[in-house]
Parts: C-alpha cells; structure tokens; sequence
C-alpha cells in the first residue's frame, strides 16, 4: 500500500552525451559554416604544447545555427563570444524565434559579445525589423564592390606574400546622425579613414560589425585573416 507502480511504457530513445568540455576552456560559437580565421585561436594549430598561441586559456570552437540556438540566455552563458559568419538557411537573424533572440540580448548584456561579419551580399542586419536590431549598433552600411584588398593587409595579416583579392567586397560603416555615443565606436578603419568594423556598447557586453569579407572562401583557402592581426584586436585581445 501507498507505493506508486511504473506505467506502461510508451517509448525508448538511446542517445550519446558527448564529452563535456572543461570549464576552465573558453568556448567560441560560430553562426556559420566558415569560421573565419578563429582557427588560430584554438589548440589544433599546429602546436604541441596544447595550449593556443594567442590566448591564456584553450579555446573550443562551437558550430552553431539558429535553430540549434537556446530559447534562455542560461544556455550561451558559458559562452564568451559569438561570431555570426553565416547566411542562408537557417543562419539569418530574422529566422530567430522570439525567446532566442531575446536569450541573445540579455547575454550580451550580462556581458557577451556577438560579433556579426557582415555577408558579401543581401545582408539584413541593418534591417529595424530583425530581432536583434535593438542591440546592433546605430550604423549605415555603405557596400562597395571590386575593391583591392591589399590597402587593407595590415588589418588582416602581417603576411606581405599571401595574395590577396583585387576584386573583393567592403562594407562601409557609418555612424547614424543620431547616434549617441557608445553605440557605434569605430574599433578598425580602412586606408580612407572610414570604419570597416564598429562596435556598440550594450550593458556590460558589446555587439561588433565587421565589414570587411573576412568568412569569404577566398580569404579562408589563403589562411589570410590572422587571428593575432585581425581578431585580437576585434575582441580585445592579446596575442604575442
């Protein structure tokens, strides 16, 4: 008497947990399937010590997409950035659900950074209906195409043999006339003087735009977005 029998049962699913990732490994998310020279950071890099060269800690790449994305901001805490390179299927902002994006913005207020690197073509990030407009930074994009990248070496490399694109695409970013300040801080200008990654500031984390084509295929089969050149100094980092 007063012990409860099991029901029946109604189905069985076996699956594998994949091997959890310490906590002390800082953890990247990629939105995307190119990931843009953050290879550098990571500890398959070609060295023995088993630790990155360009960081204090190991860093894990995480593939992510937008439906794989949590609905709570608790599941992107552990989390330090997220770099969104992808478009298409299942990688567009406005595909996001409501609790997803909303999941995002409250990370990068608790101290998160998004990094979106604009795609070459049809990007919508500027769109004020997307779901995470709120957060991105008070921008116009200018796109300009057939531009020579090698006016802008020093911002990807500091390889003066790798060939870079003559033809390539760079988008522009212009402060809003009413931006206030904070919300679109130029971080990386072109030979111009004009900003090509901005960032703004939203509560303790921030949201940066790279316009510059740094997912491309081009730039990925040359290895030349150098994470030492180009990414410490997108994230705040340090490298040697």
């Amino acid at each position: 008497a007063g012990v409860a029998r099991a029901g029946a049962l109604l189905g069985r699913t076996k699956f594998r947990v994949p091997a959890p990732i310490e906590s002390r490994v800082g953890l990247f998310g990629v939105v995307g399937r190119n990931i843009a020279g953050l290879r550098n950071f990571t500890t398959d890099a070609g060295y023995n010590s088993g630790h990155p060269p360009m960081a204090h800690e190991k860093v894990e790449l995480v593939a992510m997409s937008v439906s794989s994305l949590p609905d709570r901001w608790m599941g992107l805490s552990g989390m330090e950035t997220i770099v969104w390179t992808g478009t298409g299927p299942d990688m567009e902002p406005s595909e996001l659900s409501e609790d997803s994006a909303a999941a995002i913005r409250e990370w990068v207020m608790r101290g998160g950074h998004l990094v979106v690197v604009l795609p070459a073509v049809g990007q919508n990030w500027t769109d004020p209906r997307q779901p995470l407009a709120e957060i991105f930074p008070r921008i116009s994009v200018q796109r300009l195409e057939a531009v020579d990248l090698n006016p802008y070496r020093a911002l990807l490399t500091d390889d003066a043999k790798v060939a870079l694109p003559t033809a390539g695409v760079v988008q522009v970013l212009e402060p809003l006339p009413d931006a206030k300040p904070g919300e679109a801080t130029r971080v990386l200008v072109g030979p111009d003087g004009k900003s090509v990654v901005t960032t703004r500031t939203v509560g303790s984390g921030a949201v940066t735009v790279v316009g510059l084509d740094v997912a491309s295929r081009t730039l990925d089969g040359l290895n030349a977005v150098k994470a030492d050149v180009f990414w410490n100094r997108v994230l705040g980092r340090r490298g040697r």
